[in-house]
């Protein structure tokens, strides 16, 4: 640490790269003081765009300037990559999922804890105002008590937007390990967790070609795994919920992406892939009572990008994506458990590989980590510090 500033490398340079270096700006605590990556044009491209020294990962593991490390490589070489940061006496944030199946996941938190270094894992938008204020709201009776819930996550998938989607219509892709973090996430932090699933699937499309820009524009991907699933998910405190992710739907009507449903009315709940965003309560005559999170730490929208759907148009995201590794700082720092922790991430990478298990077997699947004790969620006075402030 230099001058108050926490040195962090970054491993992995692709597209994601771009919103972990927009999101630093606001930790002032932090310093990207490295990058690495497999493809050393692509690292040169990087360094220069960021003027931030590239190098490879021996180099970076060697540096005794630069103990926590970020993450963001593929998910095939995210145990590979950790197991040996630790090695090393490095702490890690890693990118979702966590491993590619809960095992692999298990012996990465199992390393970690064997070298002694703490580990913490996406998705971090539970840390969000958005989602801290809905949690409030929830333990604060706003919708009574909680019945049900529901989650929709369905577009056309993102081959008019990414420049590289092969991966993600193969095994170890599809919706719900790519997006189904965020979703679970969110639910088990606002439920609790969950016992146990049900979940059916589908494939839309046999073929599908990549429109967006790039080296891969007018490419033919032949889809290896099902686009669309449904699952019931019940959670431990005998709440129920509905979870519908898909890449086959060109519109839909549904507003919100969850709802969680009370006694005494509804919490809409902002999108858990963001930060921020407003929460809705609607009481049992249909009134709405709205919470803006926008004047919250970690809830004013900053950065200006390209509507992924709509593409001829920019929009600005609440996206503090570098919140994971900040959170991971401070808990070495305080000696804590990461409010990302192993335990919830664990947790919801359980959950997504029980759907895909149940939809595939065509049976209920009961998660073997149902008992967990959940990590408690960070107060306000907690994220002040995370953030510097």
């Amino acid at each position: 640490m230099t001058n108050g500033r926490t040195k962090i490398g970054i491993i992995g340079c692709g597209d994601v790269l771009d919103m972990y270096m927009s999101s630093s700006l606001a930790f002032p605590t932090i310093e990207v003081a490295a990058l690495v990556d497999n493809d050393p044009v692509n690292l040169k491209a990087r360094s220069d765009q960021f003027g931030i020294p590239g190098m490879n990962l021996d180099t970076l593991l060697s540096r005794d300037d630069v103990e926590f490390l970020v993450n963001l490589t593929p998910p095939a070489a995210h145990a590979e990559i950790s197991e040996r940061a630790f090695a090393a006496g490095k702490h890690v944030y890693s990118e979702k999922p966590l491993g590619v199946t809960l095992e692999e996941a298990k012996r990465i938190v199992d390393s970690a804890r064997k070298y002694g270094c703490k580990l913490a894992g996406a998705p971090d938008t539970l840390l969000g105002a958005a989602h801290r204020k809905c949690r409030q709201l929830l333990g604060d009776g706003a919708i009574g008590e909680i019945v049900s819930a529901s989650a929709v996550f369905m577009t056309h998938g993102m081959e008019h937007w990414h420049p590289a989607p092969k991966n993600y219509f193969q095994p170890g892709g599809g919706p719900v390990f790519d997006i189904g973090p965020y979703y679970i996430a969110a639910l088990v932090c606002m439920l609790g967790p969950l016992r146990s699933v049900s979940a059916i699937s589908s494939t839309g499309f046999a073929e599908r070609t990549v429109t967006a820009h790039g080296r891969n524009h007018g490419q033919v991907i032949q889809v290896g795994t099902p686009t669309t699933y449904h699952a019931l998910l019940e959670f431990s405190s005998g709440v129920t919920a509905s979870l519908s992710m898909s890449w086959d739907v060109w519109h839909h009507g549904r507003g919100a992406p969850i709802e969680i449903y009370g006694t005494e009315g509804t919490l809409v709940v902002p999108d858990p892939n963001m930060f921020g965003g407003t929460a809705i309560v609607r009481d049992r005559n249909g009134h709405e009572t709205p919470f803006d999170s926008s004047q919250s730490l970690l809830g004013a929208p900053h950065w200006k990008v390209k509507d992924k759907y709509k593409l001829d148009r920019e929009i600005v995201l609440t996206n503090y994506r570098m919140a994971g590794a900040a959170d991971l700082i401070d808990a070495v720092r305080t000696d804590r458990e990461p409010f990302t922790s192993p335990t919830l991430v664990l947790h919801v990478l359980d959950a997504m590989e029980s759907i895909l298990v149940s939809a595939r077997e065509r049976h209920p699947v009961t998660l073997s980590t149902a008992d967990v004790s959940l990590p408690r969620m960070p107060s306000e006075e907690d994220i002040a510090r995370i953030v510097g402030n």
